[in-house]
């Protein structure tokens, strides 16, 4: 019996990726999905038009920002009815454990995770608009979040900042986001856009008091004066104090993400650190290429497509999610191809990857996806990607155990029990799974990915400081050999001057 529910599981697990999870959703949310999707991707360029985008870039931008207004406001509408239906299931669900109906609390409490699942999917609609404000920069977009999660989505809190959102989006090349509204920003009331201002994040304070604290917080922070708090705060009775503390902290949040992102360097909140951001000047390369033409093999008629980046990464677009798990696990199996298998879909469940949303793929594309129309599946092979780095840079990829006792595998590009790593700055540095997310969700060429890599190795510090030594060689034999001509040339003039 046991192992029968073991080969259940597993079958389960093999099968998880080429099942559509769009499946999971009401028609109701599908419908609501397409039209959220027209409105962040086809808004804009549909009202003005594709000759006056070109011509006209503020009615452009107008436009745009006008679709993602009104698409935040549909997704806070969708988000609130389902706060609402989740807290009257829960009730239910209570009264059922009272009831001892195991039974029916069972059901209320799995309607509770669909309407759970349903939030993030709308969520993730949002995510999409604020990936683009901060032009799908992985590192600006890592810095935004806090590692317990900080997730403050309520009723009340959309209501409020909703308010203030308004307020700024009267003016029509301006956009606020509400934070709370998306999985990741945890800094700020408001994500702003103004046109030439660039992108700020803003806390929305009503009440006498807390604005007087927040203005008092800000000026604190921007003028690290060492005397303000104390003045400031003299005479405060400790819930004061604590309140006006809390706000401090907020503000220093933002100041210290804000100066991260646009310095380079910074404090890290999420990995509570100081960093240095490595990919300033990383120009990806792209294969979405690809994924357009196994699409098109499917709208043309056929079963399945199925092709393979760089030697390392495959792809497969299937009609069927019998055809997918059939056709891509035998494929796998005779390549003898090892690696984790993603749906295109996965990265509605993770906050740190791009909403697939936003991806450069052609809108139908995407529409078919949410219409379970077409399933696209992704694998990376580690030991396949190791080779290809060794190939083209030799030495530049090695394997160690995990770094750490209780380090999480899957946070590592994994052979084995062995993770991949390489030598940077004398240390070992090992490979995160950050790097297979832009690789699998963003379509970044593993060959590129690779590049990267060796740029920033002692590989590449070496190799650098070899070239510039001998070019220094060059140079210096270059001079002395100049110089030995011009003094010949200045003795046979003098000799020439004698005679």
């Amino acid at each position: 019996m046991t192992n029968a529910l073991d080969d259940s599981k597993v079958m389960e697990f093999k099968m998880r990726p080429f099942i559509s999870s769009w499946k999971r959703l009401s028609p109701e949310l599908i419908s609501t999905a397409k039209e959220l999707l027209f409105l962040i991707r086809e808004y804009g360029i549909d009202k003005v038009g594709e000759a006056d985008a070109l011509k006209d870039r503020v009615t452009f931008f107008s436009a745009v920002h006008e679709g993602w207004k009104l698409a935040q406001h549909k997704i806070a509408a969708e988000v609130i009815t389902r706060l609402d239906d989740i807290a009257s299931l829960k009730a239910q669900s209570k009264e059922f454990h009272k009831q001892k109906k195991s039974k029916e609390k069972m059901g209320v409490l799995n309607e509770v995770k669909i309407k759970e699942y349903e939030i993030k999917v709308l969520r993730r609609f949002i995510d999409s608009i604020v990936w683009v404000l901060f032009n799908n920069e992985h590192s600006s977009i890592r810095r935004l979040a806090l590692p317990d999660g900080n997730d403050n989505l309520s009723k009340d809190n959309i209501n409020d900042s909703m308010i203030a959102a308004d307020h700024i989006n009267k003016e029509p090349t301006s956009i606020a986001i509400i934070s709370d509204l998306t999985t990741f920003v945890h800094a700020g009331d408001l994500v702003v856009l103004k046109m030439g201002k660039g992108v700020a994040l803003t806390e929305v304070k009503t009440g006498d008091k807390n604005i007087e604290f927040s203005h008092a917080a800000q000026f604190s922070v921007e003028s690290k004066c060492e005397h303000f708090d104390q003045q400031f705060t003299n005479g405060f009775n400790e819930k004061d104090i604590k309140h006006y503390n809390r706000t401090k902290k907020q503000w220093q949040r933002i100041t210290d993400i804000t100066g991260t992102i646009n310095n380079g360097s910074g404090y890290d909140y999420y990995h509570k650190q100081q960093i240095k951001i490595e990919d300033e000047n990383y120009i990806p390369k792209f294969y979405n290429k690809d994924i357009v033409d196994r699409w098109r093999d499917i709208k043309a008629g056929k079963n399945w497509s199925i092709s393979v980046i760089d030697d390392c990464v495959y792809v497969g677009a299937y009609k069927t999610t019998e055809m997918g798990f059939i056709g891509f696990n035998s494929w796998m199996d005779g390549e003898g191809f090892k690696g984790r298998v993603f749906n295109i879909s996965d990265s509605i469940s993770q906050h740190f990857v791009q909403p697939l949303f936003n991806l450069n793929l052609p809108y139908e594309l995407i529409e078919d996806i949410i219409s379970g129309d077409v399933i696209i599946v992704l694998c990376l092979d580690c030991e396949k990607f190791m080779g290809l780095g060794n190939k083209k840079y030799p030495n530049l990829l090695h394997l160690a155990p995990l770094p750490k006792l209780f380090a999480d595998p899957n946070d590592y590009f994994l052979i084995g029990k062995e993770a991949i790593f390489s030598y940077k700055n004398g240390n070992m540095s090992f490979i995160g799974t950050g790097l297979e997310s832009r690789i699998i969700f963003d379509f970044q060429r593993p060959e590129n990915i690779i590049d990267w890599i060796y740029k920033g190795s002692d590989l590449y510090t070496t190799s650098d400081q070899k070239k510039q030594l001998l070019d220094a060689e060059v140079i210096r034999r270059h001079t002395k050999r100049a110089k030995k001509i011009k003094n010949k040339n200045a003795k046979r003039s003098r000799r020439a001057n004698r005679k």
